[in-house]
């Protein structure tokens, strides 16, 4: 892959369609290393019975989102996605 940035005056210009993926992938980074402490935290101070309530909820959340994956680029991320500022009450109805 091709990285196309645009350097001037000290900051780095990235194109709009890769700036999503840019973001999620730091944010992905950053959440993985925050569940890995989690995980150390909870095997340390979780209590037996609170264990046993809360480890099911707990291993269900990774198969709890169905949004889309704003990290995949391609036909998935088109322009339809795009909501402007005069859709955005028909998308809050949609949605909600």
């Amino acid at each position: 892959a091709r990285a196309s940035v645009f350097i001037a005056g000290g900051q780095a210009y990235v194109p709009r369609d890769q700036l999503a993926s840019l973001v999620v992938g730091a944010f992905r980074s950053r959440l993985s290393k925050a569940l890995v402490v989690a995980s150390r935290r909870w095997a340390l101070h979780v209590a037996g019975e609170e264990k046993d309530r809360l480890t099911p909820v707990i291993l269900s959340l990774s198969k709890r989102y169905l949004g889309r994956d704003y990290g995949k680029a391609g036909s998935e991320a088109g322009a339809a996605d795009v909501i402007t500022l005069k859709d955005l009450n028909g998308a809050a109805a949609q949605s909600f």
